[in-house]
């Protein structure tokens, strides 16, 4: 399988630094929580990701999170909204767009994680943060077998990040995605 990039923990960096590759098989899967994940792609950052919630749990009812993040060119425009697939695809009335914070700190306290923030990153690129919740209606199951524990997995739940430089919506991709060519790797 061909690798496009690499996921690594917040917080470790040089020969401390805790991450995983990525293939072109999708799904990546790990803590949530505080411990976020930077996630740099080999061929550049590609203008659209959808990220499925199935694995971010809720526990006795409280809803985890992780933290994400990417690298993209500065003056890039975000297009962020959150879909429920299960419900009509694609209406409007299934989609919720995902507002820009005004600090880190307000991105990190919504409990709904409907806020994004950028940061300037050097070499005129930018940081995207944003905290990934699953807020379908789920119950609070799990499956146990030998003390190892999968919570409730439901797939219905996504974030949908898109970037262009346009002032308008950035367009769906339904094909091959570009990709920003030139981000560099920080970590």
């Amino acid at each position: 399988e061909k690798r496009v990039g690499i996921v690594s923990q917040f917080g470790y960096y040089g020969n401390d630094r805790r991450s995983t590759i990525m293939t072109n098989n999708p799904g990546v899967t790990g803590v949530t929580g505080d411990r976020g994940w930077y996630t740099y792609f080999h061929d550049g950052t590609p203008q659209e990701i959808f990220i499925r919630t199935a694995q971010v749990p809720r526990i006795n009812g409280a809803r985890k999170h992780i933290i994400v993040a990417f690298k993209y060119p500065s003056g890039v425009k975000f297009d962020i909204t959150t879909e429920w697939t299960k419900f009509n695809a694609g209406d409007p009335a299934n989609t919720r767009r995902v507002n820009q914070a005004f600090s880190f700190s307000d991105m990190y306290h919504d409990p709904e994680g409907m806020k994004y923030y950028v940061k300037p990153s050097p070499g005129g690129q930018v940081w995207l943060f944003l905290k990934i919740v699953n807020l379908h209606p789920a119950a609070d199951g799990y499956f146990e077998r030998n003390g190892i524990r999968l919570y409730d997995v439901d797939n219905h739940y996504f974030y949908r990040i898109a970037s262009c430089y346009s002032e308008n919506n950035c367009p769906r991709h339904l094909s091959s995605v570009p990709v920003y060519s030139w981000t560099t790797d920080e970590i």
